[in-house]
């Protein structure tokens, strides 16, 4: 019969490797997770596929379907769902190549695919970017600016003129949020253009002193 002192042990021992395991991950992993995901999946039926999305971010959703010249010929707009599911049919659509476009507040993913002359589907590669959407609010001569978690790479802000002239310029390296407050009365009145460029993404924002 196990003594009182090493059935404790063996709890200690226990509650000690638990949080070991606890501790192993790491909440950083959390925040690079995406939080959108999407499948296109044709079915045995000719023309019709089933596109399901994931948006963790619960925030809406654009679904758009673009042609070969990238026009929009269908969109649906879905408000505060997580998990999204829907068989579509594309019967009426020509053979060609077309996009599926889905975007929420964080990220945009592309599926490209092509319709046979028989009414199957070529999937071709699946592409996701990040929205850049910081928030900026411009009061009072001072422009104030903040990012979460957008600032994967090197990126640049910038101050400029209409015409291009650039009266600030800053790099931002990659970083999990960022936050400054810009003072501006020492311009002269008139438009200028607020940007911040990240790889491929850029905001633009028009500001009047």
């Amino acid at each position: 019969m196990k003594s009182l002192k090493s059935i404790v042990l063996s709890l200690m021992l226990v509650w000690v490797s638990a949080l070991s395991s606890l501790g192993s991950t790491n909440p950083a992993d959390d925040l690079k997770k995406e939080s959108l995901s999407v499948s296109f999946k044709p079915l045995s039926e000719n023309h019709k596929a089933l596109i399901s999305v994931k948006n963790l971010s619960q925030s809406k959703i654009s679904l758009n379907i673009l042609d070969a010249q990238g026009s929009i010929i269908y969109n649906k707009e879905i408000t505060d769902a997580v998990n999204y599911i829907e068989k579509y049919n594309f019967s009426k659509l020509d053979y060609g190549k077309y996009t599926l476009e889905i975007l929420n507040k964080d990220q945009v993913i592309t599926q490209s695919f092509r319709i046979t002359k028989d009414g199957n589907f070529l999937l071709e590669n699946q592409t996701s970017m990040q929205v850049l959407a910081p928030l900026v609010d411009f009061s009072e001569g001072k422009l104030t600016v903040r990012m979460m978690n957008q600032i994967s790479m090197q990126g640049t802000l910038m101050i400029s003129s209409e015409s291009g002239e650039v009266f600030y310029q800053e790099i931002i390296a990659g970083e999990s949020a960022y936050g400054k407050i810009l003072n501006l009365e020492n311009l002269k009145k008139g438009s200028y253009l607020f940007s911040i460029a990240i790889g491929e993404n850029e905001y633009t924002k028009k500001i009047e002193l």
